[in-house]
């Protein structure tokens, strides 16, 4: 699949569903491409301390895409500015 097809299908809601089953905790879903083959990848960061086990594999489109887990994703931290008076 090529990148641009699917980062315009990886906001949808039911392919993240399908993807985290039952996980409910924080994490990030980009795209990567896949140096070898050139091919688009879906990109899953979870924290380092998550075991649940995710698929390696998912269809979007109708076509097989690989899945990538990384777990060093570190939730952010929001920003909040302090107004001086």
């Amino acid at each position: 699949m090529e990148v641009t097809r699917l980062a315009a299908e990886v906001g949808s809601r039911s392919l993240h569903r399908a993807l985290l089953g039952a996980f409910e905790g924080p994490y990030s879903l980009g795209v990567a491409r896949d140096e070898a083959s050139s091919k688009a990848v879906l990109l899953l960061m979870v924290p380092q301390d998550v075991t649940a086990v995710f698929p390696t594999r998912i269809e979007v489109a109708g076509e097989s895409v690989a899945v990538i887990v990384r777990r060093d994703f570190k939730q952010p931290v929001p920003f909040h500015s302090e107004k001086s008076g």
